[in-house]
């Protein structure tokens, strides 16, 4: 059973202005206001916004990765999932307090996401609470059955994972960065992987370029001083000094042994699963 993402797929593909922001935070409350009114749709969404329903559609569709309707969809399933984690109310009226013009549009939607029905939901036997992952690396099987648990749970931090994979070779990645990529600030990117993947942005950074360096040297006869520069390090003295750090051995060892790291090809079938979604 998968987990709700409980919050928009945040900014993979534009620094927010201030503006983008405030249209963000408006976005947000409106929807969090409405989410138990069925009337409640894209069109009521639009005029309270004070746009047109084409411009709602780009402007989420740009910022967020995902239309409205969808966006308003995932809001309604999060606060669901939640009220049937607390327990205490009938399933049936959830699917009022949530917005759904009926139980049978409830339960197709929640299946859909879930592949259970809201009524074979168990929360007092599931992990949603424990969402913390601690990354190890080289990376174990447990960490990937962590991360399959709770990346659906916490979007933001699925976000990053795409932003820095799609330009993980950009020497000029910061932690400023990623966090005006996320339209959050550095300290509460710093706070979320601290608490649920006990690690630090930049730490987490130099974890994945050291994971596309070994896939390089695996899976190609590229030089090692080019694997160095696509996987973002300085050259192949910085590469060989964090590697044998991590892996024990250095990066011309490592391809000799022909060992195998797969980690970041189960991260992008993942996120490329989670994106079909959507």
């Amino acid at each position: 059973m998968l987990p709700i993402q409980t919050a928009p797929n945040l900014v993979i593909r534009a620094v927010c202005s201030s503006a983008d922001k405030d249209f963000l935070e408006k976005l947000e409350v409106t929807v969090l206001r409405r989410l138990n009114d069925p009337q409640f749709d894209v069109a009521v969404l639009a005029n309270v916004l004070k746009l047109s329903r084409a411009q709602l559609t780009r402007k989420s569709t740009y910022l967020l990765g995902r239309s409205p309707g969808k966006y308003i969809l995932y809001k309604r399933l999060s606060l669901a999932l939640e009220l049937l984690r607390k327990g205490g109310q009938p399933v049936k009226n959830i699917a009022i307090m949530t917005g759904f013009q009926n139980y049978p549009s409830f339960w197709r939607a929640f299946n859909k996401e879930f592949k259970c029905s809201p009524s074979d939901y168990a929360p007092a036997g599931s992990n949603f609470e424990n969402t913390r992952v601690s990354w190890t690396m080289p990376p174990t099987p447990l960490m990937v059955q962590g991360l399959e648990r709770m990346l659906p749970q916490h979007p933001r931090i699925t976000s990053l994972f795409q932003i820095v994979l799609a330009d993980i070779g950009n020497e000029d990645l910061s932690l400023n960065y990623l966090a005006d990529r996320l339209c959050i600030g550095p300290s509460q990117l710093l706070r979320d992987l601290k608490t649920h993947l006990q690690v630090t942005p930049m730490r987490l950074l130099l974890y994945l370029r050291l994971l596309y360096a070994a896939e390089l040297l695996s899976s190609t006869c590229r030089l090692i001083g080019e694997i160095a520069h696509k996987a973002g390090f300085f050259d192949q003295a910085h590469l060989s000094r964090a590697f044998k750090l991590i892996f024990h051995t250095s990066p011309s060892a490592y391809r000799h042994q022909n060992r195998k790291e797969e980690f970041l090809s189960w991260l992008r079938n993942h996120l490329m699963h989670q994106d079909a979604m959507l």
